[in-house]
């Protein structure tokens, strides 16, 4: 039986997407931590066979980014349809995400090189672009947008909201630094092993991924109740 589906916002609260992003994301641990912890640990398999080797470490973080873009499109595909009451299977979330690959890699790399344009002329104007375009993977996922219009749609429904935005990234960032530091930390206590050390990080970075790809679609979620009215419709809608 279908659950009660989230009510639009008609305000974007901080507290609130931290709190229900956090919810939503053992709603779905399946999807949400099940799938982000194996692709850490398959990224993480060139590293552990070839430990210190420079084609080892390039190996994993192409398995990475091509995992973690088709994590990212299944996430945000499975906590949209929990937030309309619904439940999407792994096999079904896969499958979004699978079809959206292309569109996500465009995407990706256009954000990716914007982004880093910014950073390399000032500070601020790559702070600027990551805000804009950083509900890219919903956008081209739940409205099935190309690269272009989902950046597009991402600027469109940030503006205005960009501050708590940049402030939900910073602190989701500092969390993720504090957990990683923490666990690498802990795990030479217990042992000078590389790859055991690589192991033992993997948990408390893999949960910190998951929250982030669901705090996007949560942010995503709010910001067209606040903006657009979103309804279960609109939700319908988007599904057919």
């Amino acid at each position: 039986m279908a659950e009660t589906p989230f009510l639009a916002a008609t305000q974007f609260s901080v507290a609130s997407v931290l709190n229900r992003s956090w919810h939503t994301m053992w709603k779905v641990p399946g999807i949400s931590l099940g799938l982000t912890l194996t692709a850490a640990v398959l990224a993480a398999i060139p590293e552990f066979l070839l430990p210190g080797v420079p084609l080892a470490l390039a190996l994993g973080q192409v398995a990475d980014a091509v995992m973690g873009l088709i994590l990212s499109g299944a996430v945000a595909y499975a906590v949209f349809q929990e937030l309309g009451g619904r439940h999407a299977g792994i096999g079904e979330a896969l499958t979004r995400g699978l079809t959206r690959f292309f569109p996500l890699l465009l995407a990706s790399l256009l954000t990716g090189m914007g982004m880093v344009l910014g950073f390399m002329l000032l500070l601020i104007p790559g702070l600027i672009l990551m805000c804009l375009w950083s509900l890219v993977v919903p956008a081209c996922v739940l409205e099935r947008l190309g690269p272009l219009s989902s950046l597009s749609r991402s600027a469109r429904l940030t503006k205005g909201y960009r501050w708590p935005v940049f402030g939900l990234i910073l602190l989701t960032v500092i969390a993720g630094l504090i957990l990683y530091a923490a666990a690498v930390f802990m795990a030479t206590l217990l042992t000078d092993n590389f790859v055991a050390i690589i192991a033992f990080s993997i948990p408390p970075v893999a949960i910190l991924t998951a929250f982030q790809e669901v705090m996007t679609t949560i942010i995503y979620y709010d910001l067209r109740g606040v903006k657009e009215g979103l309804t279960i419709d609109n939700l319908v809608d988007v599904f057919d």
